[in-house]
């Protein structure tokens, strides 16, 4: 997953393309420099060095670990009701592995994170891509599809949305959370 941000350190004299460590929040991973700092905005993160032989065999050594541990992550998905859409697996030259995902921004993940750790020895950092998804009250999902009504037509069942609607499996994954 592509990702721009602003770090600060780091030699000044790195120049575009100059690949480097970086420590964020996320964990510490490789980075590519765009562009120098201007000072704005306030930073992700930290450039700790240019990369090294040594940083780059272990970025290749834990690249080449990413299906395990994507398959290990999807496995844990399948045996529980998580309302979160698995999009990739980023693993950390430091150790985590940062869960990319498509669903609530607000999660309580400790239940996923903990079931990943005891099963798969994975330590996952969750992080969403895209924008959240607004609150939606069953009685207000409606479809808009004809004779939906837009307001929640209930032509299928109780709680909003038609019988095949999207809208209703949305209500539905967020109702179980």
């Amino acid at each position: 997953m592509g990702h721009v941000d602003r770090f600060e350190g780091g030699p000044l004299e790195l120049g575009r393309g100059a690949v480097v460590v970086l420590r964020s929040g996320r964990g510490v991973s490789l980075g590519v420099v765009l562009a120098g700092a201007d000072g704005s905005g306030a930073p992700a993160g930290r450039v700790e060095r240019v990369a090294g032989p040594a940083d780059l065999a272990e970025a290749r050594r834990v690249e080449a670990d990413r299906p395990r541990r994507l398959a290990a992550v999807e496995e844990v998905f399948g045996d529980g009701r998580w309302p979160i859409a698995l999009l990739d697996v980023e693993p950390m030259l430091d150790g985590p592995t940062v869960l990319h995902y498509l669903g609530p921004h607000r999660l309580d993940a400790a239940g996923l994170v903990e079931a990943l750790r005891h099963r798969c020895g994975i330590d996952a950092v969750l992080v969403p891509a895209g924008r959240d998804e607004p609150e939606i009250e069953p009685e207000a999902a409606g479809c808009g599809e004809a004779g939906c009504g837009g307001g929640g037509c209930g032509t299928g069942s109780a709680g909003g949305g038609c019988a095949g609607c999207a809208v209703k499996e949305l209500v539905g994954r967020r109702a179980a959370v």
